[in-house]
Formats: C-alpha cells, sequence, structure tokens
C-alpha cells in the first residue's frame, strides 16, 4: 500500500493512502449548473463523490457526467433531498460517511434566486425563503458535518455571489442571504482554523449556466438563473432594440412589443449590456468557477482559510 504525506501546513499533517483512503467530496446543489460543473471538476481530479440535489433526473444526469470523466475509478454516489426539509441534512451526512467512511470536503452550492421585486413589493415570505434556501440549509449541512472534519482536518467551500460583496438592483433579500453567507465562511473559518479545517467562499459574477439557453427555448427561470436580476431590467429594452435592428413590418413590431421578444434574445442583449461593466469584458464559465472550487479545496490552498474569492472577472471592484 502506498503512502503518501499531505502536509497541511500550518492547519496539519495527515497521511493518505490510496487504494484505501481515497479523499471524499460532499457537492449539494448538484443537480445543474455550476453544482454540476463543480462535481465534474472534482470526479476528474480522483475525488470520491456524494452528490446531491432535488431533482432526480437531473441528478442522475450529473452522475454519469461524472462517472464518464472519473479518474481512478473515482465512485460517484448520489442522493436525493431538500436540504430545507427537516432531518435532511443529517441523513446526507450520515449517507456520505455510511458509503465512504469519511468526509474531507464539503461544497455548500444549494441556493435560490427569487425573481427581484421593488422595494414596494416585497414580500416576507420571500425573505423568510431565500433565507432558509440559501443560509439555514449551508449552515445546518456544515454543522452536521463538522465532526467528521475535524478528524480529517478537512475543508469548506461555500459557492456565494457577488452579490454578497456588491448590491445589485432589485436584489435585496438575495443579497442579504449572501452577505450572511460570506459572514460565515469568515466566522467558521476563525474558529475552525486552530483545529486545522479550513473555510472559504467562491462568490461568482455572472456566468451563463443553461447552455440551452440560446437555443431559443429557454425558460424564465433558466434566464434568471443565468443573469441574476438583468432579465426583467432589459425585457423592454431588448423588444424595442430588437424592433429597431430587424426588418419587421408594422404589425409585426406590434406583436413583439405586445408579447415580447424571444427570452433566449432577451439573454443575448443582456449580456451585450453587461459585458461592458465587466473589467474583463466578458461574462465568466461555469469551468472557471469549479476549478476556483477545487483550488480552494485542494492542499495547493493549504494555508488559505476565511477568503472569499470572486471569479467575477473584476466585477466587483
Amino acid at each position: 500500500m502506498e503512502c503518501i504525506l499531505s502536509a497541511r501546513m500550518p492547519f496539519g499533517k495527515i497521511f493518505y493512502c490510496f487504494g484505501e483512503s481515497r479523499l471524499t467530496v460532499l457537492i449539494v446543489g448538484a443537480s445543474s449548473g455550476i453544482g454540476r460543473g463543480i462535481s465534474k471538476a472534482f470526479s476528474s481530479a480522483g475525488y470520491d463523490l456524494l452528490v446531491c440535489g432535488r431533482n432526480v433526473d437531473a441528478l442522475e444526469e450529473t452522475v454519469n457526467l461524472c462517472l464518464s470523466e472519473a479518474k481512478e475509478n473515482a465512485k460517484v454516489v448520489p442522493i436525493v433531498g431538500d436540504l430545507t426539509v427537516a432531518g435532511t441534512c443529517q441523513r446526507v451526512i450520515d449517507e456520505a460517511v455510511s458509503k465512504f467512511d469519511r468526509i474531507d470536503v464539503v461544497v455548500n452550492n444549494a441556493g435560490m434566486l427569487i425573481p427581484g421585486s421593488a422595494l414596494s413589493d416585497l414580500k416576507v415570505e420571500d425573505f423568510n425563503t431565500l433565507m432558509k434556501n440559501n443560509v439555514q440549509s449551508a449552515v445546518e449541512l456544515s454543522l452536521c458535518a463538522l465532526k467528521h472534519l475535524l478528524k480529517t482536518k478537512g475543508c469548506v467551500v461555500n459557492v456565494s455571489s457577488i452579490c454578497g460583496r456588491r448590491p445589485m438592483p432589485n436584489r435585496v433579500f438575495y443579497s442579504m442571504s449572501k452577505a450572511a453567507m460570506d459572514m460565515f465562511t469568515k466566522t467558521m473559518a476563525l474558529d475552525l482554523a486552530p483545529h486545522g479545517v479550513r473555510v472559504n467562499s467562491v462568490n461568482p459574477g455572472l456566468i451563463p449556466t443553461q447552455i440551452h439557453i440560446r437555443t431559443g427555448d429557454p425558460t424564465m427561470a433558466n434566464v434568471e438563473e443565468v443573469l441574476p436580476g438583468l432579465f426583467s431590467l432589459y425585457l423592454k429594452p431588448a423588444s424595442i432594440f430588437y424592433c429597431q435592428s430587424t426588418k419587421l413590418s408594422f404589425k409585426q413590431k406590434c406583436k413583439v412589443l405586445s408579447s415580447h421578444v424571444n427570452k433566449a434574445y432577451v439573454f443575448e442583449y443582456a449580456a451585450f449590456m453587461a459585458t461592458p461593466k465587466i473589467p474583463a469584458v466578458r461574462l465568466g464559465t461555469i469551468e472557471e468557477v469549479a476549478e476556483s472550487v477545487l483550488f480552494l479545496a485542494s492542499d495547493k490552498a493549504s494555508y488559505i482559510t476565511g477568503q472569499l474569492l470572486g471569479v467575477d472577472g473584476g466585477l466587483s471592484l
């Protein structure tokens, strides 16, 4: 049995024995988008995975993708569950330990976005829903996993958002939830650093997360996921711009303005309007976010804890 020393200084030293002690990562919110990309990155790096999500079919797609990319026969185990339901977080942790006998990394990627509203239209129910999905579930899962992370000198990587550091229009509750997540990252990191457990966050900017958004048949939810806050902002101007820049009859223009253009076009227009505001002058990719999470979970980041890594092309500057 071949063993190597992994020096996680100053956080501690542990031996990894290939064949018996492959590193295990638990990724929640793994059904699609960034969560799926993170899962793929870890499976390609040779980790054993337990991937959690709410959508059975989508989670199965994630599993199949990870298995096709898996390195050194890494295992991928799915578990379907809603982390906001009482008892689910503990069940997920118990399942992970039962399958792999260890947890080295927890990636908190589960969350949601409710379409933005003006301050006068905000509902307390939406605040409660967002805080429960975006903050409480991550806190509960991390606490349930803590004793196992202390054993392995492991780490937590939270997937937050640029909205936690920079306010966006019509995103009051969402931004509040992400700011809370960021402070949870920092305070948890401070408390756990003496015990050899690291906690960091990746804060993505504008990241397209649905490839089929360009096929012409996206849903409102997909557009909102791709560019949070921009759909409602750009729907009307995109419709007008479309009418002005295309050869349509007066009747056709009236039809467009009354029913609005294809949602995929709104996405393209929103991206066109947004990218000049990004210093890098482009949108980010799922792969760039996933590789950042993988880096923070690795020994290459052994002296990094309590940090909020912006993957946003400089938009947060």
